[in-house]
């Protein structure tokens, strides 16, 4: 009997055992995944960085000057940045500035078809003109910096609105989701993420967002000095950091130096740091470039507000700011369609490719409709007949005419991967936006980098204490950078190369990512009947959320069931 009563003890005692186990195994997982996503929030974006724009630290400042080469969107960003944690800040920049008014120039030049295009004061800056997709997280990193941001952006002609461009990829209508709550959806929570459904973020085209932050930024800090000159080189000092900047001003001919406690590169384009670096001694920055060969010309209408509400658009598109988005997949074509608002009454129609050489880019209302025409969809039906409409309504009494152009050649996309070579790399020297990494404009994921790059900059500042930069500033900032960007440039590369026409990195082929674009052609199928797939597609691309919540088990098994066949 003893024994029985052992025996039933023995197996009571398992049976607790088991459901104590369990009891502490959900609580487990539950902090183990949060613990998961507050990493790669922390590790994979900006979001955490947020936080420091808003303390505004009142702690003493670094010592000495921070010199911002570059005074274009990025600069100004990282200007802002630097105000709160040094003593002095300098922007030097090449050009005057940008323009204020749209058509930017009071004069035009015309081109050989009689067409008036635009003339910019800011040759370095591509796309001057255009809206760009800036993302949400750009919204939220202005409303941090700029006090009662929202109330002066739409004062001076912005819109804050959700971000959606309405997107059709081969006749396919890419689907937006309703919420990012859906029910059975986890999407990691952060304090900081929009409390809407569909994130806001702003809308303006450049040639006016980028004067608005100019004013704004040097009103909330009258102690930046805003310089225009050109800086030709740097000096090293003796502990291996940057002690000098060698420049000259607009318009002279000397020499000047200027100490400098921390060097921001925001050249763009042009990517002055590297040669400023190689001529230290330092290098060679690996770089790698491909060029999907992209050009596209925009035509901006200028119409009063009687036409404006009788633009034959759409109802579900008459109050979108990007209210048309069209790319042909990669194995019919490589057209690309888009049409926009811009400020005080205009409105753009878009159009190009990759791989499309000038003389195929329309020059009349017919020849953008015959392109509009020849745009190939997977059905193999024809384009929505709206946009026919649009364009004979735009053209109509003179409109054409009077239309101003911007044409656009898009250069090389290259990645300079400071990240690698960080052990090299002065101290007190960063770079950001696209003298780091130019990518392509047509996936809307570029421009948001200078934001990411400067609040990146905010949270490395803020963890160097003391009165001087720390001797691995620029390896954690710039190994940081590339954690949090580096992905862009992987799934811009990997979607370019699918075109026959792109000129891919040397020593790589086209085959380049092959897998990785099968798969995302089945993820776009997704989004057209599976909430979950839309969610996961749209959030990532807002540069709010880590790149790993893409992929869900259920999403990866419905991806894979459908390549199965094609395998076979």
């Amino acid at each position: 009997m003893g024994f029985v009563i052992w025996k039933e003890a023995i197996s009571y005692n398992v049976i607790y055992l088991a459901l104590a186990i369990i009891s502490a195994y959900l609580p487990y997982r539950l902090w183990s995944v949060r613990q998961e996503d507050r990493y790669n929030f922390a590790v994979y974006t900006a979001m955490n960085d947020l936080d420091v724009l808003e303390r505004r630290s009142s702690r003493t400042k670094l010592a000495g000057t921070a010199v911002i080469v570059g005074g274009s969107i990025t600069g100004l960003l990282a200007a802002s940045v630097c105000a709160d944690h040094f003593e002095h800040v300098v922007i030097l920049e090449a050009d005057e500035g940008a323009d204020t008014e749209f058509p930017a120039a009071k004069e035009n030049k015309i081109d050989p078809y009689g067409n008036s295009n635009y003339v910019s004061r800011r040759p370095r800056v591509a796309q001057t003109f255009a809206i760009h997709m800036y993302q949400p997280f750009a919204l939220l990193t202005l409303r941090r910096l700029i006090p009662d941001f929202d109330e002066k952006f739409i004062k001076a002609g912005g819109r804050i609105k959700p971000r959606n461009c309405h997107p059709h990829w081969s006749g396919i209508k890419l689907g937006i989701p309703a919420s990012c709550r859906l029910k059975g959806i986890r999407l990691p929570a952060h304090h900081n993420l929009p409390k809407e459904d569909l994130p806001n973020t702003i809308w303006c085209t450049r040639a006016n967002l980028e004067p608005f932050l100019r004013k704004e930024i040097l009103k909330a800090h009258p102690g930046i000095e805003f310089m225009t000159g050109t800086v030709t080189s740097l000096t090293r000092g003796d502990g291996g950091g940057i002690d000098e900047v060698i420049y000259h001003l607009k318009g002279q001919k000397d020499m000047k130096s200027m100490e400098a406690s921390l060097v921001v590169d925001c050249t763009g384009h042009s990517k002055a740091g590297v040669k400023w670096l190689e001529h230290l001694g330092i290098g060679p920055i690996p770089q790698v470039s491909y060029d999907p060969l992209q050009r596209y010309t925009t035509v901006w209408f200028k119409l009063d507000e009687e036409k404006l509400q009788k633009l034959p658009l759409p109802e579900e598109l008459r109050d979108k700011e990007l209210f048309f988005y069209a790319i042909e997949d990669d194995s019919l074509g490589g057209h690309i369609l888009w049409g926009s608002r811009g400020e005080n009454g205009t409105i753009g129609l878009s159009f190009g490719g990759l791989g499309i050489q000038p003389e195929e880019l329309p020059k009349t209302p017919e020849e953008l409709k015959d392109f509009y025409r020849q745009f190939k969809a997977f059905n193999g039906e024809p384009m929505d007949d709206w946009y026919y409409d649009l364009v004979d309504f735009l053209a109509q009494d003179g409109g054409w005419e009077k239309a101003h152009y911007e044409e656009c050649k898009i250069p090389p996309c290259v990645y300079v991967k400071y990240h690698e070579v960080v052990s090299s790399l002065p101290p007190n020297f960063v770079t950001l936006g696209d003298a780091v990494m130019r990518s392509s404009p047509i996936y809307g994921l570029g421009v948001t980098k200078g934001f990411v790059g400067a609040v990146t900059l905010a949270g490395a500042l803020d963890k160097a204490h003391g009165r001087a930069i720390p001797g691995n500033f620029a390896r954690n900032m710039m190994i940081s950078l590339d954690k949090r960007t580096g992905w862009s440039w992987d799934q811009a590369k990997d979607a370019g190369y699918g075109y026959p026409t792109t000129i891919p990195c040397e020593g790589e082929s086209l085959d380049v990512g092959a897998s990785t674009r099968a798969a995302t052609k089945e993820f776009f199928h997704l989004t057209t009947f599976d909430e979950e797939a839309r969610v996961r597609f749209y959030y990532p691309r807002l540069w709010l959320y880590p790149n790993a919540i893409r992929l869900s088990p259920r999403i990866l098994e419905m991806i894979t069931a459908r390549l199965a066949p094609q395998k076979a």
